[in-house]
């Protein structure tokens, strides 16, 4: 859905009726546009949202259409201390940058350190360019990429599907070994101790 510009008036309305508690859908249905042309409006502005801040903003903005940014150690402190001040990339550009960079050109100035930080100053943290798989991984039999038409057509008996389940948070190494038979989606689970070869092993044992 593409982006709809409100009008001071309808910036007012939103400010009114999110100070009388309405939701964002309920703010939406009264002023007859989409809810997440309302959402995102509200998460442009950080704070109690204002429609004469929204509006300044909205006019500064306008000021850096057509213009070619180039990054500069006043731009770098500046998107750093937003950074740290939890606002995300897309906020940034939203908020102040708009016509001017993509937020992924932040996050690209930020993964090659031009901005003076690291990706610990993001809000969410998220995995940087090219990140290679650090997991274990299993090399028995042959890889999805290299199997056989037939067996991709679940036309055979006997075909199976190794993977392994781990949960994202706490310290434990101990996950599931999955084991699913291609033609007839027989499928069992089995606890391991960690995701190398030898537990599978010991698993399926």
């Amino acid at each position: 859905m593409s982006y709809i510009h409100l009008t001071i008036e309808k910036c007012s309305q939103i400010e009114v009726l999110t100070k009388e508690g309405h939701s964002t859908r309920k703010i939406a249905a009264l002023i007859k546009v989409h809810h997440s042309t309302v959402a995102r409006e509200l998460n442009r502005i950080p704070g109690n949202y204002s429609a004469i801040k929204a509006q300044a903003i909205a006019n500064h903005k306008s000021s850096y259409k057509g213009s070619p940014l180039k990054l500069t150690i006043k731009l770098a402190n500046h998107i750093l201390t937003l950074l740290k001040q939890h606002w995300s990339p897309e906020q940034i550009v939203g908020a102040e940058l708009s016509q001017s960079i993509c937020f992924k050109t932040i996050y690209t100035w930020l993964h090659k350190g031009l901005l003076g930080g690291d990706e610990t100053c993001l809000r969410r943290k998220g995995r940087g360019p090219k990140t290679l798989e650090k997991r274990g991984k299993f090399t028995v039999g042959r890889s999805i990429q290299e199997r056989p038409v037939h067996i991709r057509n679940r036309h055979e008996f006997g075909h199976w599907e190794l993977d392994t389940v781990v949960s994202s948070r706490g310290k434990s190494k101990a996950c599931l070994g999955t084991f699913v038979e291609r033609k007839t989606r027989f499928y069992a689970a089995i606890p391991m101790k960690d995701r190398t070869q030898e537990s599978m092993f010991q698993a399926i044992k």
